[in-house]
């Protein structure tokens, strides 16, 4: 099970694209959610 998430974090660490110092987060969701510096961190992102 602990391999299983180091994959899926390497996973999402792989697909995190950063531009502009915008974050696109993809969640289990699938959904790319945008994170900036705003208010958009409370999102359920830490």
């Amino acid at each position: 099970m602990h391999k299983n998430g180091l994959e899926h974090l390497s996973q999402v660490r792989w697909a995190i694209p950063q531009t502009d110092g915008v974050l696109t987060l993809l969640p289990e969701g699938g959904q790319g959610l945008p994170v900036s510096g705003g208010g958009d961190r409370d999102a359920g992102l830490v």
